[in-house]
């Protein structure tokens, strides 16, 4: 038998769609606003608005490197406050006008490592944070007691001086307005706690700035409203 004839040619592939251009490349905003997207998703932000942004910013640019950046200290002179926005959470950004409507502030990753090394303390909501820090009054015009030193009330140097490692992070949750604000050791009187007055606040003898107020201690002020709150539902009721 004949040789069986060859197969017919295989007809030519279809030309390839010419390849997409490049994406530019992304800028800067756009980088930046990928990581804090990145962030925010898999830690959570720790923000802080800065008050008079226009200010800040220029003395931003003047520095030359990161170690001459100052933080804004809003709520003593060792205090920092910022509000932790999560996935989990409701969305709240203190901007509120005077001065923090402008859109600039700091942001960092709430990372374990900032947890660890830097927060000292959180709280539910923010009322009278600045005159938290060493039982003073830090922003007078909140304060009851005016004439109170501006800085430190003497508790966060009784805390400071101590050697130990228990004394020496009690100094920096006092510093960092972890205790009572001085309206609420002054004016308000708790069921089962001492009022403090301004001569006992004056001489150190204030039972309730000597110590951060924890959710969970049945020493903290907030046990006089039915008992401690660590919970979202005990918040609740």
């Amino acid at each position: 038998m004949p040789p069986s004839p060859p197969p017919p040619p295989s007809p030519p592939l279809p030309p390839r769609p010419p390849r997409p251009p490049p994406l530019p490349p992304m800028s800067a905003a756009e980088r930046a606003l990928v990581r804090v997207t990145s962030a925010f998703q898999s830690h959570g932000l720790l923000t802080h608005s800065v008050g008079g942004g226009s200010r800040w910013m220029q003395d931003l640019m003047r520095t030359s490197s990161r170690h001459d950046f100052t933080v804004e200290r809003d709520c003593g002179e060792h205090c920092s406050a910022f509000t932790l926005l999560h996935p989990d959470l409701p969305l709240s950004v203190f901007a509120s006008g005077d001065g923090h409507d402008n859109g600039i502030g700091l942001a960092f990753e709430a990372s374990d490592e900032v947890w660890d090394t830097a927060v000292q303390c959180m709280s539910v909501l923010d009322s009278n944070s600045a005159n938290r820090a060493c039982c003073a009054c830090f922003e007078r015009q909140y304060c009851p007691l005016p004439s109170l030193n501006q800085r430190d009330s003497g508790y966060c140097h009784a805390a400071c001086s101590g050697g130990g490692a228990a004394e020496q992070l009690r100094c920096k949750q006092l510093a960092a307005g972890c205790g009572v604000n001085t309206m609420t050791a002054h004016w308000e009187r708790f069921p089962g706690q001492a009022q403090c007055s301004e001569q006992e606040i004056r001489d150190g003898r204030c039972r309730m700035c000597e110590r951060p107020q924890w959710c969970a201690d049945p020493g903290s002020a907030g046990f006089a409203f039915g008992g401690h709150a660590d919970t979202p539902e005990k918040w609740l009721e």
